[in-house]
């Protein structure tokens, strides 16, 4: 059972299982993501997790609400790609757009 999974069984929200899923599949896709992204250095596409996390993170928190607190990864993407898509001129409209710029390092 994923962390995701146990915070959906624990919640018991109608709705949550089949979040945790949806979860699960991007966070999936954001590790390898991340991995490839950390090799190329290039700012991130319409199709990025990053874009997406934003709106996991608006269904998880309105859906869990205080155990969304305990999805430290989505949380910190979501607010990431939030804050660069404003500073580089990108805005947020439910995750669909954006200008995620992977920090260096």
């Amino acid at each position: 059972m994923s962390h995701y999974q146990a915070i959906a069984y624990r919640t018991g929200a109608p709705g949550a299982v089949e979040l945790s899923r949806r979860l699960a599949s991007w966070h999936d896709r954001m590790v390898a993501h991340e991995r490839l992204a950390r090799s190329s250095r290039q700012r991130c596409d319409d199709a990025c997790p990053h874009a997406e996390s934003i709106e996991l993170w608006q269904d998880a928190s309105a859906l869990l609400g205080e155990a969304a607190e305990r999805l430290t990864f989505l949380k910190t993407t979501a607010t990431d790609a939030v804050v660069s898509a404003a500073a580089s001129g990108g805005h947020d409209d439910g995750g669909r757009r954006h200008a995620y710029a992977h920090p260096q390092g």
